[in-house]
């Protein structure tokens, strides 16, 4: 017991609190909690943290608000026989490159690299040429057939604007606008690079024939062959 007591004294002691340390009190008679900052406070805030920002007003340029968008273009492509002569057939007014029953688009359409699903699935729409060949007879048949047809007969197709003895150089040219539609598919004005250029293909074979149906023929001959007609 008396090894026990000065244990039991020490374990008393130290469970009483420690009232070294005073707690302010508040005018209440309650404590306060002591302030987070020991010392002086962090850097203080700007003395005004809400004025507005500076603004330049100097130009620095122009700019659409609503950019024009940049073209897209498709590949260009060659109609196949079958649309090469349904197209010359149904502009020429049914005139067919053929003879008795042969249509030669079918005679040489393996040449022209129709796909014959052995050698070939699909057909070979390159303007080859191969192609500018057999196009240019084509031509040549159908316009032989359509300026002669047209001159000896009524119906006036490939002159809708001038006679077939024409040669004045306005009623030339407004009869190329015609054709440039009719064959082409496309609005032109006498004054453009195309027709003025197709006039003087027309005055070249005039002068040197002398025959205003054999310069016409040459004309259509190269509307045909004209990329802008066998491709879209």
């Amino acid at each position: 017991m008396r090894r026990l007591l000065p244990v039991l004294l020490c374990i008393a002691c130290s469970s009483e609190p420690d009232k070294s340390v005073a707690t302010p009190e508040d005018a209440s008679g309650g404590t306060t909690e002591p302030s987070p900052f020991d010392g002086d406070p962090a850097d203080p805030l700007p003395s005004d943290p809400l004025s507005e920002p500076s603004v330049s007003t100097d130009p620095v340029g122009d700019a659409d608000a609503r950019p024009t968008p940049e073209d897209t273009h498709r590949a260009i492509k060659r109609m196949n026989l079958e649309q090469l002569s349904g197209a010359m057939q149904s502009i020429s007014g049914g005139i067919a490159w053929s003879e008795g029953d042969e249509l030669y688009w079918d005679t040489f359409g393996e040449t022209l690299g129709v796909a014959d699903y052995q050698t070939r699935l699909r057909d070979n729409l390159d303007a080859s040429i191969m192609f500018q060949k057999f196009l240019d007879d084509a031509s040549v048949h159908t316009c032989d057939a359509w300026v002669a047809g047209e001159a000896e007969g009524d119906t006036r197709r490939f002159f809708s604007a001038a006679e077939p003895d024409d040669t004045d150089p306005t009623t030339v040219a407004a009869n190329l606008v015609a054709l440039r539609l009719l064959i082409h598919g496309r609005q032109s004005a006498p004054e453009d690079p195309i027709i003025v250029n197709y006039g003087a293909v027309f005055e070249t074979v005039l002068r040197r024939t002398d025959d205003p149906i054999a310069a016409w023929t040459t004309v259509c001959v190269g509307f045909f062959t004209h990329p802008d007609f066998y491709t879209y």
